[in-house]
This record gives C-alpha cells, sequence and structure tokens, in this order.
C-alpha cells in the first residue's frame, strides 16, 4: 500500500492515524505554526501584471504575509489567503484527488478553490516525503477564527486507470423506428430493417457548419439561415 501522508518531519503517516469521514474522503490539517510567514493575503489593489514579462513581478507587490499568534488568526470576510497544509501529501500514480471543503455547514469558507490533484502530485518514487497542499481561501460574511492543526479540507480519491467506453461504442437509433441499429457488443449479428429484413447501413453523418461559435448540423442552420436572409439576425 503507497504512503498517502505524511508528517512535517516527512515521516510516513500510517493508515490507523489517518482521518476518514464517512464518504471514503481523507481529511488533512491546517499548517499555523512552524515558520515566520504561515500564509500570505492578497492585496486588494495592485498594478498591472505584464504577463508577456516573465519574472518582472515582485511577490511583495501582490501579496503581504500572514502571521499567526499562538497558533492561531482571525481571517477576514472577502479576502483572499493562501495557506499550506499540516501534512505532505503524496498521489499515487493512477489515481487523482478533489479537495473538498470539510464542513459547509460552519458558514461561507470557502477552502477548496485549488480543485484537483494530479495522479503522481507530492512524487511517486521512494525517498519524496510529499508535498504540503496549498489552501486558497476566502470567507464570506463573516471573519473566522483558524487554529494550527485545525481539519480544514477532505481528499477524494478517483483512480483514473479504469477503462472508459469508446464514444464509437455508443448505439445509433434508427431515423425512422427510433430503436438502437447498432449490435450488442455481445452480439455478431447484422443489424436489419425492421420491415424489409434487409442489412442496414449506418446512417451518413449530417455535415455541420460554425455559426456563432457554435457547432451545429446543417438541418438545426437552417432556420437561422432564413432569418438572415431576411433581416431578422
Amino acid at each position: 500500500m503507497e504512503t498517502l501522508a505524511f508528517d512535517e518531519a516527512g515521516k510516513a503517516i500510517p493508515a490507523s492515524k489517518l482521518l476518514f469521514d464517512g464518504d471514503g474522503g481523507l481529511a488533512f490539517r491546517l499548517q499555523l505554526s512552524g515558520r515566520a510567514a504561515v500564509g500570505f493575503r492578497a492585496r486588494r489593489f495592485t498594478g498591472v501584471i505584464d504577463l508577456a514579462s516573465e519574472g518582472s513581478c515582485d511577490p511583495a507587490e501582490f501579496w503581504d504575509p500572514v502571521f499567526s499568534r499562538r497558533g492561531s488568526l482571525i481571517v477576514e470576510p472577502e479576502q483572499f489567503y493562501i495557506f499550506a497544509s499540516k501534512e505532505r501529501i503524496r498521489i499515487p500514480v493512477g489515481y487523482a484527488a478533489e479537495m473538498l471543503p470539510i464542513d459547509v455547514g460552519v458558514g461561507e469558507l470557502r477552502t477548496n478553490y485549488a480543485g484537483f490533484f494530479d495522479p503522481g502530485f507530492g512524487g511517486h518514487v521512494d525517498g519524496v516525503a510529499g508535498t504540503p497542499a496549498i489552501l486558497e481561501v476566502r470567507p464570506h460574511d463573516v471573519p473566522f477564527l483558524v487554529e494550527d492543526g485545525q481539519v480544514f479540507f477532505r481528499l477524494r480519491f478517483s483512480d483514473v486507470r479504469r477503462s472508459r467506453p469508446s464514444p464509437t461504442a455508443r448505439p445509433r437509433r434508427d431515423r425512422t423506428t427510433g430503436a438502437n441499429d447498432s449490435p450488442s457488443p455481445n452480439s455478431s449479428a447484422t443489424p436489419t430493417h425492421p420491415r424489409r429484413g434487409s442489412p442496414v447501413s449506418a446512417p451518413a453523418e449530417e455535415p455541420q457548419v460554425v455559426f456563432l461559435g457554435r457547432r451545429m448540423a446543417v438541418g438545426d442552420f437552417r432556420p437561422w439561415m432564413r432569418l438572415l436572409v431576411m433581416g431578422e439576425c
């Protein structure tokens, strides 16, 4: 079994000490100690970022460091923060993980902006003791007191190794009868016309056009074409 989490010293956390919820999610905690700045708060008003000039921006112009007193601090409403998890995380190859809020009932404290973790996040070889998860946090309406070691988010794992059905395997429908005209995956029979009993060939795909940024079949485009000709569109 692969190790999913490591402590601050890089030591593997045994599965018996991990926090699992009823939905199979794995809970992780907030890090607010052990470093000078425990996070960063985005400045509300900054200069313009020149995206064409790589490496020209000073992070101090856009972020203010956040410090905690005795392992706790108050996050202010409508401010955007960056924190880190106390545990170091490693996602096994062949799996992905989704970040979920720990409890939506505590109020409007959004902790899962970061979203998804790709397979192999945190290193997938021996000797790499994971990587802290970066938490993008924004409280709404009211301030929140957060503390070091507080359970702050969950990860739900998904097996991405499972084979997915090919789009070509989806059954086609006969335009006349509405019945599927593709054989069952377990059948080698050739589909036949329901009345004539003759083999049915797959209908030709209808030509498509792009109009107003949308791809549509020619049949769906004809009403728009009439409006264009009449000057009503």
